[in-house]
């Protein structure tokens, strides 16, 4: 379980929720296969497009895994 305690109550992510993630994370690897796509490129131009959308207040850093724009496994 992880629990976030900036909200209030605190939010369990229970086993549930996270097979429910995986599925979509399967479902979005799976497409990115189909279109030619690894899931780095997508991470990158995802970051790219928020740095470009909110400026300053985006900070990739607050994200585990994705530092200058690469995706780190």
């Amino acid at each position: 379980r992880v629990y976030f305690p900036a909200h209030e109550p605190a939010v369990i992510v229970d086993n549930a929720l996270r097979d429910e993630l995986g599925d979509v994370l399967w479902y979005v690897a799976t497409l990115a296969d189909a279109l030619g796509l690894t899931l780095a490129e997508v991470a990158t131009a995802n970051v790219a497009k928020l740095r470009a959308r909110h400026g300053q207040r985006y900070n990739a850093g607050h994200y585990q895994g994705v530092i200058n724009g690469k995706v780190e496994a």
